[in-house]
Order: C-alpha cells, then sequence, then structure tokens
C-alpha cells in the first residue's frame, strides 16, 4: 500500500504515525503536547460502536461518549492555534446517520458521564446503533453553534459503513476540496444512492440535513459549556465560545 502511494504521490512526504489512545483524555493531551508539527487539517474520524453494554473509560465516561466526541473535542481546541495558523487550516467532524435516532441529556452527561437519560433500556436497540453511539454521533448539534459563534469555520462529513475505499472519499473530499474553503457549519453526506462517497468534484458531495435536535441552538449552547466543564477546559473552543 505504502509503495503504491509513493508511486503515485513521488513528491509527498512518507507518513509518520503516532499514538493517541482515544479512551484516555490523558493520551489526548500528551499526543497535543508531543506533536510539534503543522495542523493544516484536523480529521476527527476516529470512533467506536459500542457493545451495548456499560462501559466506562478510566476517566469514568461511558466509552461512546468518550471516544466519539469527548476525546474529539479535547484534542481540536489543544491543536486549535496550529490549525489558525494554517493558510488554509481546516477541521472536519466525522458524524453519522445513526445521529437522527439520538435522546441525549446535558444533565446527564455532567451527573452520571453518559448522554442518554434512559442509557439502559436503549442499548440493544439495532446493535447499539440507536443507543449510545447514536447519542455521541449527536455531537453534531454543535456544528451549527460552533461555526457562527466560535470558529466560523468548521465541517461536518458522514460516512456510513461503506468500503474501505470508498468511506474516506467524503473526508478528503471536505478536508481538501478548494471550493469547501469557507463552507464551515455544514453537514456533508455522499448522494444517495448508491453509498459511493464523494468524488472530486463539489457537486458530488452534497450538503445533507441534520436532525431538528442538532438545529436547536439552546441544546448546542447547553452541550458546549457542559463539554467545557466535564473536560475542565478554559482555553481554545472554551475560551472563544465564553468570550462570545
Amino acid at each position: 500500500k505504502e509503495k503504491k502511494n509513493n508511486r503515485q504521490y513521488p513528491n509527498a512526504p512518507p507518513a509518520v504515525v503516532e499514538l493517541m489512545d482515544l479512551n484516555s483524555l490523558e493520551s489526548v493531551r500528551n499526543f497535543a503536547k508531543t506533536y510539534t508539527g503543522p495542523v493544516d487539517v484536523l480529521v476527527n474520524n476516529a470512533a467506536t460502536l459500542g457493545s451495548g453494554e456499560l462501559r466506562r473509560t478510566g476517566d469514568g465516561f461511558e466509552e461512546c461518549l468518550q471516544v466519539n466526541y469527548l476525546s474529539g473535542f479535547l484534542l481540536t481546541s489543544l491543536l486549535l492555534d496550529r490549525v489558525e495558523q494554517s493558510a488554509a487550516g481546516r477541521i472536519v467532524h466525522v458524524s453519522a446517520k445513526a445521529h437522527e435516532w439520538a435522546n441525549i441529556s446535558v444533565q446527564a452527561m455532567v451527573s452520571e458521564k453518559v448522554l442518554g437519560p434512559d442509557f439502559v433500556s436503549r442499548q440493544g436497540m439495532m446493535g447499539n446503533l440507536g443507543g449510545s453511539y447514536a447519542d455521541s454521533k449527536l455531537d453534531s448539534a454543535m456544528v451549527k453553534f460552533l461555526q457562527e459563534q466560535v470558529l466560523q469555520r468548521i465541517g461536518r462529513v458522514v460516512g456510513f459503513m461503506q468500503t474501505k475505499e470508498d468511506a474516506p472519499k467524503t473526508q478528503v473530499h471536505v478536508a481538501t476540496h478548494p471550493a469547501l474553503q469557507k463552507a464551515g457549519g455544514r453537514y456533508y453526506s455522499p448522494i444517495y444512492p448508491p453509498l459511493v462517497g464523494c468524488g472530486k468534484a463539489a457537486e458530488d458531495c452534497a450538503v445533507s440535513e441534520v436532525s431538528d435536535a442538532a438545529l436547536d441552538v439552546s441544546l448546542q449552547e447547553d452541550l458546549f459549556k457542559a463539554t467545557c466543564t466535564v473536560l475542565a477546559l478554559q482555553d481554545g473552543l472554551c475560551a472563544r465560545g465564553a468570550s462570545e
């Protein structure tokens, strides 16, 4: 695979792999400290479907909540200055259509470190697609708030059970296409059908609708503030939000 990429892109720098465990907030913070290079594009793509049982990380949070949402929020906040130092810095968060089935409780996130108010009863839904996985993917509720109130340039993309060749196309398209440089605060999805991902042309990747909950401004603000609270963050994204 690496040899093939070298033939196709002979001038590309070699890939460097760094370790970061999203189950550990300390690991995320350590990565942000030790990685000193530029950040032209940040794609928060890692996720876990969860097991349908209540699994907590070493930080005490439900696994999907931390891996799919909190760690990405923390990493974005810690690397924000370096993204903005890039001439064309761009941030992409990967969500999922499953966010439409979510039912989150900001109070539960703060007091119980889970996102759903009825966590136990919903964990078996569709292999957890309708449980904590869906709840964690409703972090897309923050998109409009972050774009308008904090960053002015943040994107949201979605890829759902595609092949390993097709799945990254939407993310790569949104992260690199010149036409989308200032198209922040939007939710992009491949054109359906079929699930083939976004192509090179801007018209091959469509802006899609999100759930009503994701557009709830009050929920966006409450979730943003609660996230800053549970992560004990006062700088980065949280400092920007507090100043608005």
